[in-house]
């Protein structure tokens, strides 16, 4: 039989190497390798179903240029989009609506809250000039290979600094 001569340095390498943690991971491997789940690469898509609508929500001047809503009230776009539904869904509630069913009622309502909401957190610097505020909603769909965007004007607030 073949002998493969080892120096002790190698074999130390080789023990420091098959640590709890590499054996741990590859027990893990092995595991997910066997039920035939390949975790992070998995076999499942990551989205099981694409909308057909995406939706956007700003906030414009009364000449309809758009208002940084980062720097305006030190808020992020992501988290208008998710407090404008929160506020939507509990105004189709209380009309007793889903709040799916986009009811123009409803979007006012959310929008004009929105609104109010926006205007506690004003930051004067970023405002010079603005004596409205109105809130929009765009509505981005792909309809016969292209791209739509409608635009929905919400609500509408007099400003002053």
């Amino acid at each position: 039989m073949f002998a493969l001569p080892l120096s002790p340095q190698l074999l130390a390498w080789a023990r420091r190497w098959w640590s709890r943690d590499v054996c741990a991971a590859f027990l893990v491997a092995l595991a997910l390798y066997v039920i035939k789940e390949w975790y992070p690469f998995t076999h499942f898509p990551m989205y099981s179903r694409l909308e057909p609508s995406a939706t956007v929500v700003f906030v414009t001047d009364q000449e309809n240029r758009p208002i940084s809503l980062k720097r305006a009230f030190g808020y992020a776009s992501s988290n208008a989009k998710k407090s404008f539904n929160a506020r939507l869904e509990k105004a189709a509630a209380k009309h007793g609506r889903r709040w799916t069913e986009n009811h123009p009622d409803d979007w006012a309502e959310a929008g004009k809250e929105m609104l109010e909401f926006f205007a506690e957190r004003k930051d004067d610097r970023f405002l010079k000039g603005v004596s409205e505020l109105r809130f929009n909603l765009r509505v981005l769909e792909w309809k016969n290979g292209q791209f739509v965007e409608t635009d929905h004007q919400l609500a509408t607030r007099p400003f002053s600094l």
